[in-house]
Protein backbone atom coordinates (compact mmCIF):
# COMPACT_ATOMS: atom_id res chain seq x y z
CA UNK A 1 0.00 0.00 0.00
CA UNK A 2 1.61 3.35 -0.70
CA UNK A 3 1.07 6.11 1.41
CA UNK A 4 1.35 10.16 0.79
CA UNK A 5 3.28 12.35 3.11
CA UNK A 6 3.66 16.20 2.55
CA UNK A 7 7.14 17.61 2.44
CA UNK A 8 7.90 20.58 3.78
CA UNK A 9 11.03 22.50 3.44
CA UNK A 10 12.75 25.80 4.91
CA UNK A 11 13.91 28.70 3.16
CA UNK A 12 14.25 32.24 3.70
CA UNK A 13 13.05 31.93 7.49
CA UNK A 14 10.06 30.41 6.07
CA UNK A 15 8.27 27.13 6.14
CA UNK A 16 7.17 26.44 2.60
CA UNK A 17 5.12 23.22 1.13
CA UNK A 18 7.46 21.46 -1.10
CA UNK A 19 5.65 18.08 -2.89
CA UNK A 20 4.45 14.94 -1.83
CA UNK A 21 6.52 12.08 -0.56
CA UNK A 22 5.55 8.08 -1.76
CA UNK A 23 5.87 6.24 1.76
CA UNK A 24 5.86 2.43 1.21
CA UNK A 25 3.41 1.02 4.18
CA UNK A 26 3.23 -2.80 4.79
CA UNK A 27 0.02 -4.01 6.33
CA UNK A 28 0.32 -5.89 9.68
CA UNK A 29 -1.33 -8.91 11.09
CA UNK A 30 -3.31 -7.54 13.69
CA UNK A 31 -2.96 -10.53 16.10
CA UNK A 32 1.10 -10.05 15.82
CA UNK A 33 0.65 -6.98 16.71
CA UNK A 34 -1.61 -7.06 19.36
CA UNK A 35 0.79 -10.33 21.12
CA UNK A 36 3.83 -8.14 20.50
CA UNK A 37 2.11 -4.96 22.20
CA UNK A 38 0.98 -7.37 25.24
CA UNK A 39 4.59 -9.06 25.25
CA UNK A 40 5.70 -5.35 25.52
CA UNK A 41 3.36 -4.87 28.64
CA UNK A 42 4.75 -7.91 30.65
CA UNK A 43 8.10 -6.66 30.07
CA UNK A 44 9.04 -5.60 33.83
CA UNK A 45 12.24 -3.27 33.10
CA UNK A 46 12.96 0.10 30.51
CA UNK A 47 15.96 -2.04 29.20
CA UNK A 48 13.76 -4.75 28.37
CA UNK A 49 11.59 -2.87 26.76
CA UNK A 50 13.83 -1.22 24.62
CA UNK A 51 15.22 -4.40 23.30
CA UNK A 52 11.51 -5.90 22.76
CA UNK A 53 11.18 -2.65 20.53
CA UNK A 54 14.14 -3.51 18.89
CA UNK A 55 13.79 -6.73 18.14
CA UNK A 56 10.18 -6.56 17.29
CA UNK A 57 9.49 -3.00 16.10
CA UNK A 58 6.42 -2.58 18.70
CA UNK A 59 5.90 -0.43 21.69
Amino acid sequence: MVMYEKKANYENGQHNFAGMDDIEYSAQDSNEYRQNALGWRRCNSDAARKRFVKETGVK
